[in-house]
C-alpha cells in the first residue's frame, strides 16, 4: 500500500514539473512572438521608436552618471559641513573652557622671567680677556630682551582679543549652532542623498530662511539707519583726530554714503532670487 502511495506521489510530481516547464516555455514563446512582431513593425515604419533606442539609452546612462556625480558632490558637502561644525565646537571649547585662562596665567608669569641667555658666554669671554666681545654680547642680549618684550605684548594683545571674543560667544544661546547655515546645509544634503525629489521642498525652506529682506522692509531700514549712525560716529572721530593733529577737518561725505546705500538697496533687491550653491 505504501509503495502505491509513493508511486502516485512521484507521478503527480512529474506531471506537475512537466506542467511548470510547459507553462514556462509557453511564456517564453509568447515573449518571442511579441518581440518578432515589434521588429516587423519597426521594419515597416522608418519613424518607429525602436530606432531611437540608442539615443534613449545614452540619455538614461547620462542621467545616471549625473545622478552619481550629484550624490558624490552632496556627500562631499556633508563632510565639509561636518568638518566646519567640528572646528566650531573645538574653538568654542578653547574659548569657553580653561585653555584661555591658562594662556593668560602663563603669559602674565612669563614676562617676569628674564631673558639671560648670554651669561655663560660672557663669563667665558671675561675669563679670556675679550672685553669687546663681552660688550657685543650685552648689546645682543638687550636687543633680544626688547624683541621678547614686544613679542610678549603682541601675544597678550591677541589673548585679550580672544578673551573679548569669548565673552561675546558666551552670550550666544546653545541652540545657535542649530540654525547655522552649516547645520542647515548638512541636513538638506542628507535629505537629498536619501531622495532627490525633495529638491523643491528644500528650495522653499531655504528661501524662507535665508532670502534677503525686501528693500522697503523694516529690517532693511533698521540696518541702513544703524549703518548711517556708525558712519556718523566714524566721521566724528576722524574729525576729532584731525583737529587734535592740527589738520583741517574732514569734508563730510554723507551724500556719497547715501548714494552708496541706495545702490546697495538696489543690488539687494536684484539678488532676492539668489539660489543656494
Amino acid at each position: 500500500m505504501y509503495c502505491k502511495i509513493i508511486r502516485e506521489s512521484i507521478a503527480k510530481s512529474i506531471l506537475s514539473d512537466d506542467d511548470s516547464a510547459q507553462k514556462e516555455l509557453e511564456a517564453k514563446l509568447h515573449e518571442r512572438h511579441l518581440q518578432n512582431a515589434y521588429i516587423n513593425e519597426a521594419r515597416t515604419d522608418p519613424n518607429h521608436a525602436f530606432y531611437t533606442l540608442p539615443g534613449r539609452y545614452k540619455q538614461v546612462m547620462e542621467a545616471r552618471r549625473c545622478k552619481v556625480n550629484v550624490l558624490n558632490t552632496l556627500q562631499e558637502k556633508i563632510e565639509d559641513c561636518d568638518k566646519q561644525l567640528t572646528q566650531y565646537k573645538q574653538a568654542m571649547v578653547c574659548l569657553l573652557g580653561e585653555w584661555l585662562d591658562d594662556v593668560k596665567r602663563s603669559g602674565s608669569s612669563s614676562l617676569s622671567a628674564s631673558c639671560q641667555v648670554f651669561d655663560l658666554i660672557k663669563e667665558f669671554l671675561q675669563n679670556a680677556g675679550q672685553t669687546s666681545l663681552v660688550t657685543q654680547c650685552c648689546q645682543f642680549e638687550q636687543e633680544m630682551s626688547e624683541v621678547y618684550i614686544a613679542h610678549h605684548r603682541l601675544r597678550m594683545s591677541c589673548v585679550d582679543i580672544l578673551s573679548k571674543y569669548s565673552t561675546i560667544c558666551a552670550l550666544y544661546p546653545a541652540s545657535y549652532i542649530n540654525v547655522h547655515r552649516s547645520t542647515s546645509y548638512k541636513r538638506w544634503c542628507q535629505s537629498l542623498v536619501t531622495s532627490l525629489d525633495k529638491y523643491a521642498e528644500i528650495k522653499s525652506e531655504f528661501s524662507s530662511l535665508y532670502s534677503p529682506p525686501l528693500p522697503d522692509s523694516m529690517l532693511c531700514h533698521q540696518c541702513v539707519t544703524f549703518s548711517r549712525n556708525l558712519h556718523r560716529v566714524l566721521e566724528t572721530q576722524r574729525d576729532k583726530e584731525r583737529e587734535r593733529a592740527g589738520s583741517e577737518p574732514m569734508i563730510p561725505s554723507e551724500e556719497i554714503y547715501l548714494r552708496d546705500s541706495e545702490q546697495g538697496l538696489r543690488e539687494l533687491q536684484a539678488v532676492r532670487g539668489t539660489r543656494w550653491q
